[in-house]
């Protein structure tokens, strides 16, 4: 809650430093999206623009954690 701003659908999980509700296409976001069991696909995006994607069998890689952290380093907007 101090960080992020989280967002859910069925199959996907969306983080990002939105203060509205919603996401404007221009607003980085990292989703991570459930292909399987133990299988994830996580993006790093701002708007259309990938920054970084790869795929996970543990929500607890290095990965992931170090997209958060570069999120959170980002505005707040």
């Amino acid at each position: 809650n101090q960080n992020f701003r989280i967002g859910t659908s069925m199959y996907r999980l969306i983080f990002s430093r939105s203060i509205e509700h919603g996401l404007r296409d221009d607003q980085k976001q990292l989703m991570i999206d459930t292909l399987d069991k133990n299988d994830y696909q996580i993006v790093l995006r701002d708007g259309f623009k990938k920054y970084r994607e790869y795929r996970i069998i543990d929500l607890n890689d290095i990965k992931l954690t170090k997209l958060l952290e570069t999120l959170k380093g980002t505005l707040v907007d």
